[in-house]
Order: C-alpha cells, then structure tokens, then sequence
C-alpha cells in the first residue's frame, strides 16, 4: 500500500506576501503621518515665538515711550531683558522729534519697530509706526 500526499504552498506563499505587501504599505502610512505630526507641531512652536517676539517688541515700545515722557533730554534707550528673551532699546534724534527702534528676540525669531514721535511738555504722539517682523 502506497499512499501519495500532494499538497500545494503556493496559496500559502501568495497570502504571506499579501500580508508583508499589505504591513510594508501600513508601516510607510505610519511613518508618513508620524513625521507630518512632528511637523505641524515645530511650526506651531516657531508661529508661537514668532508672536512671543512680536508682544515683546510692543512692551518694550511702551516701557520706551514711557521713560521718553519721563526723560525725554537724557533718555536713549538701552537693554529690557524678560527671562531669557530681550529687547534693544534705542532713541535718536533732537528737539521735539524722536525716533524710537525695538528690536526684540524671542529665541530664534525676533520682531522689531520703529516709531517717530513728537514730543509736546509731558505728551507723546505717535506720528509714524512701522513694524517688522
């Protein structure tokens, strides 16, 4: 008595490579979309600091026009550090006509502005302000 066994691997074969075709497919939609989160996540970082300097350099213009009105033949400006941002501080010009620059830092980005203010006893206006950022 002899008995004779066929049996075919081929559908077998056929499934296993389905399934990698299948795993390789997943795996490369996984890594895709983890990198487009890390992504979304550093420029949402860089717009916030982006902004950070922006209110930065319009506080500084504030303390700077403040201590203009307070001092306005002596004052030109100097270094306003909050933690480890900062802002420079500068004034130029004579009389009753000054310009105002800010130029803050907020990590890598910085923001700055300038402004031309005319000076009138103990009032301030604002004739001109220019932002860059």
């Amino acid at each position: 008595m002899s008995y004779t066994i066929h049996t075919t691997h081929r559908s077998g074969l056929s499934l296993l490579v389905v399934i990698v075709i299948l795993g390789a497919a997943s795996l490369i939609v996984a890594v895709g979309t983890s990198l487009l989160s890390i992504g979304e996540a550093d420029l949402g970082f860089a717009s916030d600091q982006g902004k950070e300097a922006h209110f930065l350099a319009d506080g500084c213009m504030d303390e700077a026009l403040n201590q203009l009105r307070r001092a306005s033949s002596t004052y030109t400006g100097g270094t306003l550090s909050i933690g480890s941002d900062s802002c420079i501080l500068s004034v130029s010009g004579s009389g009753n006509t000054r310009t105002v620059s800010i130029t803050s830092t907020v990590g890598d980005f910085s923001a700055s502005i300038n402004a031309d203010v005319l000076l009138a006893s103990s009032t301030i206006s604002v004739t001109d302000w220019r932002e860059d950022q």
